[in-house]
């Protein structure tokens, strides 16, 4: 008799080990450079301990996509506020650890020249969105880094969830709409030429309502529209003023470039 495989559940993330993260965290390198009322904010790679607090702790069974306006931003928040405090973003101060801090100066100015190569002004993305002050060597959290640079980075990985999420429940929908319509189906022949109507109604409609570059510009720049809409004049609430900061902070976008962003992440699992 034929041994039968059984599939494991797939982990969608690797779980939060306080116990496995150094208490020497290592400097980390850097990721990009962002730029936002005038200020400057060197962004770092967060490593795996770090990712796996915001995915585990941080996101878990909290539902992105419903999450909207003053709501959204205030959880960001509350995210960003509580990772600082777990021990994956701490670190045990060592005298190299100046030295170590002190090639970030170099390692930004090479990052600039690169984007400087790849095309005119291209490190002013516009990206940073925290106008807090910077705080120094809270158990070395910083580590070289500014607190601005390192909510960049986790709103990052809060967006990319986020966006996978959408992904998933557009192609939940897009399922039981296909479903459904083949339950309605009358019984007709069907000569394999063509899906049924209501079945290619739906499938065009969705698809029109695929992930796109604006969504996409949206997740991630959700903090930066947010302050950018506090400083719109006018009646409107706050839903309308940052729906109307979006449109206009979307017409100075490069879109095309979004767009192929969007579509590149389209086969990727952001949440694993």
């Amino acid at each position: 008799m034929a041994r039968t495989k059984t599939a494991k559940p797939k982990e969608m993330f690797k779980a939060y080990d306080p116990d496995a993260v150094p208490d020497f965290m290592p400097f980390p390198p850097l990721s990009h450079v962002v730029t936002a009322k005038g200020g400057e904010a060197a962004v770092p790679k967060l490593n795996d301990h770090q990712r796996s607090w915001i995915l585990d702790i941080g996101l878990r069974n909290l539902d992105l996509p419903g999450l909207t306006g003053k709501a959204a931003l205030d959880v960001y928040n509350h995210i960003k506020s509580d990772a600082f405090d777990a021990k994956a973003f701490q670190h045990t101060v060592r005298p190299q650890d100046r030295a170590e801090e002190a090639t970030l100066l170099a390692l930004v100015t090479a990052w600039k020249q690169q984007q400087k190569n790849k095309k005119p002004n291209a490190a002013d993305n516009g990206e940073a969105s925290d106008a807090e002050e910077d705080e120094d060597g809270r158990r070395g959290l910083l580590r070289g880094y500014s607190k601005a640079g390192w909510r960049v980075a986790i709103q990052k990985v809060i967006s990319n969830k986020r966006s996978a999420a959408k992904r998933k429940t557009k192609a939940d929908k897009t399922k039981t709409k296909a479903d459904d319509a083949r339950e309605g189906d009358t019984g007709e022949q069907d000569t394999g030429e063509s899906a049924p109507a209501e079945s290619r109604g739906w499938s065009k409609l969705l698809g029109l309502a695929a992930y796109s570059g604006r969504d996409k510009f949206s997740d991630d720049r959700h903090d930066t529209i947010h302050e950018y809409s506090k400083t719109l004049p006018g009646p409107v609430n706050a839903g309308g003023k940052f729906r109307m900061a979006e449109r206009l902070l979307w017409e100075k976008e490069d879109q095309a470039a979004w767009e192929a962003a969007a579509a590149a992440d389209e086969n990727v699992d952001w949440v694993e």
